[in-house]
């Protein structure tokens, strides 16, 4: 079975001759291709490509036991769905697959196969977000992770249309962890035509010949290795393919190191010799760092990259996703609607959302969510990432949940659950999601660029996530190797990471506990309204007695999520941590702020008058305190 990609290349009818020369196709074996004007969504496309092997596997010539399916460009992908939806097959083999990197699709779609997708987006301007989530959510790799049969990768070296980095983030993404591509060393996405396929076919006979069939039984999922030899350099032969591991990006020489930009007050040069540093010493790969003293804005710098590869420098409006720094926004729409009444944070919180009495919760108080002392860490059932997007699901359990311990009295950290906690009792009062909350009386009025999830229109700004490459154990927080079970739920159920966030559909969903997406200046902007004591660029935002509240001390205790990873005991306040005896804030114990997983911060002191944003994109192992942020910290308050 053989899905083409697209269906005018050989034809795009049932009973085309198959180019490999076989002879006639059997009906229904060729898939309508992205051409197809009645084509405008993927699952026609596969529910064709499911037909298409049912008839095949029926037909008396066919081995129904021996079913391998083959793609080439969009029935690539479509074959790794089928993979998936069809059981029994023997193998799948996607062949320079599209992998639907639809924010990178955006950008191209003036080409083949993309411009299908930017005249879909054309005729439906308002709903682009959707028609994205939907592509996406029809991407075969994630399709693949249910697959049984083994699958075959394979991508052109120098091909433009579906590129190695494409298939290699798609298929690092969603596969198993036992991956393996083989590149060609075809240039490009045709790969000679014909003969491509030619060897194609091939190498599958061999591999089916040599693998497939041993002890009548076939291979897992995605644990394949290239057949053929194994070589370092290109050939012209077409021959054996690239080493399975081989990124093409490492035949090219590395491009030189992208510079620090930006403007830094000459008191404040510390801090820019610190920034600096970081990327000399502490393995930055892209960041940004900003500060505010008294509402004015005294450091802006950015340097690096914004992406793995090194071929997007970190540009003065690049965003990153800052995971936990966006609980600081999402306290300050709690600590807005208290201010003017319409909250109250000794009321319970089933005052407003009603259905959170179940399992007990009727005595739990709003400043319990905003001091992660509710009990509320994690869900006790399975809860996928999937599942994470679902707002009206998420929170429709942690309603139905029951505390892990007695609300009120400890802190045990609700990394993911505070959002959704905060955030329903926002969307009770206001009929807003605290993202378009926050846009509505923040963001937008003050110009400052940060949202809540982000707009696709915004995805080519996005900086890739990653993490810091071969962290030794000596450098791994201590609270990563002291995980009980509120650990595990509060980190670990669903568990997320850069693969993650760097998806069209973690930026599409709303996770106000840790998808916030900024600049810089945009979280020191933010923090400092905190540290403006409710005011920042010539705005009132909140009453002075409002922004004191914030940092409202809960208790200082051994936290009972990260525990003694922390350095000791902590002390919450109302939605931010304080900077306490260890300085996690600056010497000011009274400073506070949050640590977004990975690295970066938000800081607001009011004694000083200073707020500082810090983001990156090359994530560290610890907690919070990561070296790079504790550098920018002591430069900034030496200089003041």
């Amino acid at each position: 079975m053989d899905t083409r990609g697209q269906g005018s290349a050989w034809g795009g009818g049932g009973g085309t001759a198959d180019p490999v020369g076989s002879g006639p196709a059997l009906p229904g074996f060729l898939t309508r291709g992205i051409d197809a004007p009645e084509n405008h969504c993927y699952r026609q496309m596969f529910a064709d490509a499911v037909r298409a092997i049912e008839a095949a596997r029926a037909h008396p010539l066919t081995d129904a036991a021996r079913t391998v399916a083959l793609g080439h460009s969009q029935g690539g992908g479509i074959t790794l769905a089928v993979g998936a939806l069809v059981p029994g097959l023997v193998a799948v083999a996607p062949d320079v697959p599209f992998l639907c990197d639809f924010p990178r699709a955006i950008t191209l779609t003036d080409r083949h196969p993309y411009r299908e997708v930017g005249l879909f987006l054309k005729t439906h301007r308002g709903r682009a977000a959707q028609v994205l989530r939907t592509l996406s959510y029809f991407d075969g790799v994630r399709f693949a992770a249910r697959g049984r049969a083994p699958a075959l990768f394979s991508t052109a070296l120098e091909d433009e249309t579906c590129p190695p980095s494409t298939v290699f983030a798609a298929f690092t993404s969603w596969a198993h962890p036992d991956k393996t591509i083989e590149v060609h060393e075809f240039d490009d996405h045709e790969g000679g035509g014909p003969f491509h396929d030619a060897v194609r076919m091939r190498r599958l006979r061999a591999y089916a010949r040599d693998h497939l069939f041993l002890d009548g039984r076939p291979v897992g999922m995605f644990g394949v290795p290239g057949p053929g030899p194994t070589r370092a350099g290109r050939s012209r032969d077409h021959g054996g393919p690239m080493s399975a591991t081989h990124d093409a990006r490492q035949t090219r020489p590395a491009p030189e190191a992208a510079g620090v930009h930006g403007f830094c007050a000459p008191r404040f040069a510390a801090v820019r010799e610190a920034f600096e540093e970081n990327f000399r010493a502490r393995r930055e790969l892209g960041a940004a760092v900003a500060v505010t003293l008294g509402g004015e804005t005294v450091v802006d710098l950015w340097g690096g990259w914004a992406d793995t590869a090194r071929t997007r420098p970190w540009e003065r409006d690049t965003l990153v996703n800052v995971w936990s720094t966006t609980k600081g926004p999402v306290a300050l729409c709690a600590h807005l609607l208290a201010d003017r009444g319409l909250l109250d944070l000794d009321a319970p919180v089933a005052r407003y959302w009603p259905e959170f009495a179940a399992a007990g919760k009727e005595k739990v108080l709003v400043r319990h969510l905003l001091s992660h002392r509710a009990g509320l860490c994690g869900l006790r059932r399975p809860h996928s990432v999937q599942d994470l997007y679902d707002w009206e699901l998420t929170t429709a359990r942690l309603a139905a949940t029951e505390p892990w311990w007695e609300p009120g009295t400890r802190s045990g950290y609700h990394a993911v659950t505070y959002g959704f906690l905060v955030g329903e009792v926002v969307r009770r009062i206001t009929g807003l999601k605290p993202g378009a909350f926050l846009e509505r009386e923040v963001t937008g009025p003050l110009g400052i660029d940060f949202s809540v999830g982000l707009p696709v229109g915004e995805y080519g700004r996005a900086a890739e996530l990653t993490y810091a490459p071969d962290t030794s154990d000596d450098e791994r927080s201590p609270a990563f190797r002291q995980w009980n079970r509120l650990t595990l739920a509060a980190m670990a159920n669903p568990a997320i990471g850069p693969v993650q966030a760097n998806t069209p559909a973690w930026r599409a969903a709303e996770v106000p506990a840790g998808n916030g997406h900024g600049t810089a200046r945009a979280v020191a902007a933010l923090y400092g309204v905190f540290a403006g004591r409710g005011s920042f660029g010539g705005r009132r935002i909140l009453s002075p007695e409002a922004a004191e509240r914030v940092r409202e001390g809960q208790g200082s205790c051994v936290d009972l999520v990260l525990g003694a990873g922390l350095g000791g005991a902590s002390e919450a306040g109302l939605g931010l941590w304080l900077s306490g005896p260890q300085g996690a804030y600056g010497p000011n114990p009274r400073a506070f702020g949050h640590d977004g997983f990975g690295g970066s911060c938000g800081l607001a002191d009011p004694e000083a008058g200073v707020s500082l944003g810090y983001v990156m994109n090359r994530m560290g192992p610890r907690v919070m305190d990561d070296p790079r942020k504790m550098a920018l910290i002591d430069a900034l308050y030496g200089a003041l």
